[in-house]
């Protein structure tokens, strides 16, 4: 972020030193790529749950950006596709947590995890031609209950419908065994 920020400033004082051509336009094209995608991208990279749902957001967006700057575009998405693997199955059961995720694909979340527990493990090794076809869904596996093992979560929603998960104890944020900030420990 450092270097975005320090791009940013470059391209307000402009006027304040000797730039060629080349090297305004650059400033100018970067600075577009870091308000439109990477600002959002970087400051929503802390939230675990919303991992999944910004990572793949975030990848139809650098898609989409080929419209304004396919050379970006391009670099970008390629640099993407080569950490595609994190997409993969382990973490996306996270995307339940996530209040960006609409309770129609949580649910379709969890109808694939209720509809065949024997799911293959799939791990995105290489992206899809056809990457806004990609959804949430199309990426869990039984694999995806990783992160509810490992974190001692209870995993027994599956039958449930994702309204009722809404509510359920143990799986809002701040609910269950854990102390909240301000009570008796």
């Amino acid at each position: 972020m450092a270097k975005a920020i320090y791009t940013l400033k470059m391209t307000m004082f402009k006027n304040e030193f000797e730039l060629t051509p080349r090297e305004l336009r650059s400033l100018q094209e970067m600075s577009v790529f870091i308000i439109l995608i990477y600002a959002r991208a970087w400051f929503e990279a802390p939230l675990a749950a919303d991992a999944p749902f910004n990572d793949l957001t975030l990848f139809h967006d650098l898609h989409k950006y080929r419209d304004l700057n396919s050379k970006i575009s391009e670099a970008t998405v390629k640099t993407f596709k080569r950490h595609f693997w994190y997409l993969g199955t382990d973490l996306v059961g996270l995307a339940l947590f996530s209040d960006k995720v609409t309770i129609e694909g949580k649910t379709k979340m969890v109808e694939k995890l209720a509809i065949d527990k024997d799911l293959d493990k799939k791990r995105w090794t290489t992206a899809p031609q056809d990457p806004s076809s990609v959804t949430l869904s199309d990426l869990v596996t039984k694999e995806s209950l990783f992160s509810f093992t490992e974190l001692k979560l209870d995993a027994s929603f599956s039958p449930i419908s994702c309204a009722q998960l809404e509510g359920k104890r143990g799986v809002q944020p701040g609910q269950g065994d854990r102390p909240t900030s301000g009570s008796a420990q």
